[in-house]
């Protein structure tokens, strides 16, 4: 049937408007989340019309050839098919284009293939329901912790589970991305939502290729579900075909279009520092891959592959982004500061003490029982106290022996030691 096999459940039309007027194109739907549009091969400079009986959420084609002039037109918003970052091996010369999700869902819209491309073959469309009340929790880290992260079992409510054959993998590499989906989205829960069914029905992964997805607001959403392993672990599907060894963030929006926000900048150095830091892995540090004998430890998808991913306006980032985590770990490895000891004076007196009593006057704060008389053996000797007037204290040492002792404070905060003679 094209790119992929499916399972028959549904009838849906699809027009063709230009140049094969008022012909019906049969399509079956996979299951409730998506429905696959079988166009026998539509060629280059065509226009045709998608009327959907479900709202659409996002879009993708299966093509051969050259996508450039071809787009969608919906709402009399004109938006570009592109090649996908992970469209590394195309089957039988046929490749899937990125996901276009809408800020809106749709019914109607009009794809238009340009001169360049030789055909489209498939249409998916997909209909991911809106996760009501989602979170958008803000990333936050101290001392190279890991960030607060919104969990699988929170944003992918409602969607099938993912199919668990998991394998893990040591990591020598994090890989940074970018998903170029439109930067006009703001449900950032609805566009992690929609790549994992793009991910899983489409392309027919077992579940959403990144380890960690971080949105323009700062969230991260726990990607790839380790089930009972480590989160950061699992191996992904995100890095040219050659997964082992590389842990796997993608940044949500197209960064060859525009800058990653500052807010979502500060999350991925906050993700890599605490990664960085777990696994005792060097920043700047470079290491062997088979797609890259001298890949950075810290490096874009492009360093592995053809592809603009993770943006124009990401990758020239990372060597800043590299300094920021060195700084962040050395921060966290400083030593605990000693905490302040404050240092009260007082005053004992007579010393040499010759007479059977002893005058000490003390701070306000400090009360005579928190004066101890020690002998050099570190012996607490008792004093009575003979009279008080106004923190002034007469001591009673008629029974302590000729030598020498060390009065003290005994206040942890506190710091003040007075050596006494006796004689």
């Amino acid at each position: 049937m094209g790119y992929y096999t499916f399972i028959s459940t549904l009838w849906v039309s699809l027009l063709i408007v230009s140049p094969v007027v008022g012909q019906e194109i049969q399509s079956k739907q996979v299951e409730k989340f998506q429905t696959v549009f079988d166009l026998h091969g539509i060629k280059s400079n065509n226009e045709f019309k998608l009327t959907s009986d479900r709202f659409i959420n996002s879009i993708a084609i299966a093509y051969r050839g050259d996508l450039n002039g071809s787009y969608i037109l919906v709402n009399k918003e004109k938006i570009k098919f592109l090649k996908d970052d992970h469209e590394n091996e195309s089957k039988n010369g046929i490749s899937i284009s990125n996901l276009i999700i809408f800020q809106t869902p749709v019914t109607d819209l009009k794809i238009i293939s340009g001169a360049k491309i030789a055909e489209i073959s498939q249409v998916f469309t997909l209909h991911v329901p809106k996760l009501v009340n989602a979170t958008q929790l803000k990333s936050e880290s101290e001392n190279c912790e890991l960030p607060n992260l919104i969990p699988q079992e929170e944003w992918r409510s409602g969607l099938p589970s993912p199919r668990f054959n998991r394998r893990f993998t040591d990591t020598n590499h994090v890989i940074v991305h970018h998903s170029a989906t439109s930067n006009n989205l703001t449900d950032y829960t609805n566009v992690v939502r929609n790549i994992y069914i793009f991910h899983t029905r489409t392309r027919g992964w077992s579940d959403v290729g990144y380890n960690y997805l971080i949105a323009p607001n700062g969230a991260i959403y726990a990607g790839r579900d380790p089930g009972n392993g480590e989160q950061d672990l699992v191996m992904g599907a995100h890095f040219c075909g050659r997964n082992s060894n590389t842990t796997g963030i993608c940044l949500l929006g197209d960064l060859s279009l525009v800058a990653p926000t500052e807010t979502a900048l500060n999350s991925l150095e906050e993700l890599i520092s605490w990664k960085i830091d777990k696994d005792q892995l060097d920043p700047e540090g470079i290491n062997n891959h088979p797609l890259n004998n001298a890949l950075p430890v810290i490096a874009g998808h492009r360093d592995g592959c053809s592809t603009e991913c993770p943006g124009n306006f990401t990758y020239p980032q990372l060597s800043t982004i590299r300094q920021n985590v060195i700084s962040a770990i050395d921060a966290c490895n400083q030593p605990e500061p000693e905490p302040e000891v404050e240092s009260l004076t007082f005053s004992v007196g007579p010393s040499p003490a010759y007479h059977n009593f002893l005058n000490v006057n003390l701070p306000q704060e400090i009360s005579i029982t928190d004066l101890i008389f020690l002998d050099l053996n570190g012996k607490i000797i008792n004093v009575p106290v003979l009279n008080e007037v106004n923190n002034s204290f007469q001591l009673d040492i008629s029974q302590i022996p000729v030598g020498v002792y060390l009065m003290k404070i005994d206040q942890p905060t506190l710091n003040t030691n007075v050596k006494l003679v006796r004689m």
